[in-house]
């Protein structure tokens, strides 16, 4: 046709984008003391090595998982993950925990001298996530990978990620706010992703009703296995592997509960007749009358991928600990990646604008090129205790002052 090229283009970019995301998922896990040389390397090793194997599996025509075989699906259905519940998110939630097991947690994370980090900017992060659930419906609905004759499954996707994300969203602030006893807008934003990532896998596959019951139950999932890594004392600064790991798991495990023969049918028409006799019945959801071949599926995939992807990035991040090192040297931490390897803070905490202005106008620049590591050190402890540097400066240029007039005296 003459948009084969053109339409070869666009599954390359679609395709090379959902890579990205699987790469992308660790690298806020290990945000703050990961290495950059070492956050390079694994980033290609996961888009070029470990996710491939994992995609091809489920949605190549010709991968053993795939529910787009026309003969000899697993378990009789193949697995049904639409948009990466399981391709995408698992695979990087367990490369993210993973990670973090190696690259170790945050300077006063934990431990004895352990004292409250202060986080980002709330409203960068709703931000963000905001963003992210508007390109979400770009993953789930493209993912018919045409419109035609799609139009109204893309649609209906849609439809589902906007349920389980509010509802995964409400639910999760109502938890941290009986637990907690406040509204952490953090655990909102974390619900929202925990509800996107839950519902890719059967986003075009389950009724709406479902969509809310995967949202619901994505909530406590996502909560839980946030306390559990604190507990564990693994420092995971965005929660990387609650949201795509636990929640991708679930997703992959929800879909094969809550997909309905007619959906399915309309998701994978070509197996609505092979062999003489329709499948759509048979693998369909556990609570709508499926044989089982759908959760079976899942199950043994979800335990491949976690086996193949945590092996991988287990020998990785062995070779790289011990021949380069996978965390930043602690001073670099301490000062901050961002000042430190980027020229300049991404951002400024509060308490410090009075300060940073203060140090403008005296001409005192953070992050100036060329300035050694100390000083950035001393601009950096500064800062930190609240006292303008040009005051240091001065009060130093007064002291040497005094000496200078009693040498020369």
């Amino acid at each position: 046709t003459p948009f084969a090229k053109t339409y070869g283009q666009a599954q390359w970019l679609f395709q090379w984008a959902f890579a990205g995301a699987a790469a992308t998922i660790v690298s806020g896990a290990v945000a703050e003391r990961c290495a950059m040389l070492s956050y390079f390397i694994y980033s290609c090793c996961i888009t070029g090595f470990i996710y491939p194997i994992v995609v091809h599996m489920v949605w190549s025509e010709d991968g053993r998982f795939s529910a787009k075989r026309t003969t000899r699906l697993f378990g009789g259905c193949g697995m049904i993950d639409w948009a990466g519940s399981g391709v995408v998110h698992l695979t990087g939630g367990i490369a993210a925990l993973i990670a973090c097991i190696f690259v170790g947690p945050r300077t006063y994370r934990f431990g004895r001298h352990a004292r409250h980090l202060q986080q980002q900017s709330q409203v960068f992060q709703t931000l963000g996530v905001l963003l992210l659930w508007v390109g979400w419906y770009g993953f789930n609905g493209v993912s018919t990978l045409q419109l035609d004759d799609y139009g109204g499954m893309a649609a209906h996707s849609m439809m589902t990620t906007t349920i389980s994300a509010a509802t995964s969203c409400l639910t999760t602030t109502l938890i941290a706010v009986i637990i907690d006893g406040d509204l952490d807008v953090s655990y909102s934003n974390n619900g929202i992703l925990s509800g996107l990532v839950a519902i890719t896998a059967g986003c075009a596959t389950v009724n709406l009703y479902g969509a809310f019951f995967i949202g619901l139950l994505a909530a406590p999932i996502y909560f839980t296995a946030s306390r559990s890594l604190e507990y564990f004392q693994i420092d995971d600064v965005v929660d990387a592997f609650p949201v795509h790991g636990c929640c991708g798991l679930f997703g992959v495990i929800a879909t094969a509960f809550f997909t309905t023969e007619f959906y399915y049918a309309n998701a994978y028409p070509q197996n609505i007749s092979i062999e003489g006799r329709s499948r759509a019945s048979d693998c369909a959801g556990i609570f709508y009358g499926g044989n089982g071949g759908s959760l079976s599926s899942a199950v043994v995939f979800s335990f491949v991928n976690i086996a193949w992807t945590g092996s991988v990035m287990t020998i990785l991040m062995t070779i790289l600990k011990l021949t380069i090192g996978v965390r930043a040297p602690e001073e670099l931490s301490e000062l901050g990646l961002d000042d430190s390897k980027h020229g300049g803070t991404a951002h400024v905490l509060s308490g410090q604008v009075d300060i940073l202005e203060t140090s403008i106008r005296s001409g005192f620049q953070i992050g100036e090129p060329g300035r050694s590591l100390e000083s950035s050190r001393h601009e950096q402890i500064a800062i930190h205790n609240q006292k303008a540097p040009s005051d240091i400066e001065l009060t130093q240029h007064n002291e040497d002052s005094v000496d200078d007039t009693k040498i020369d005296t």
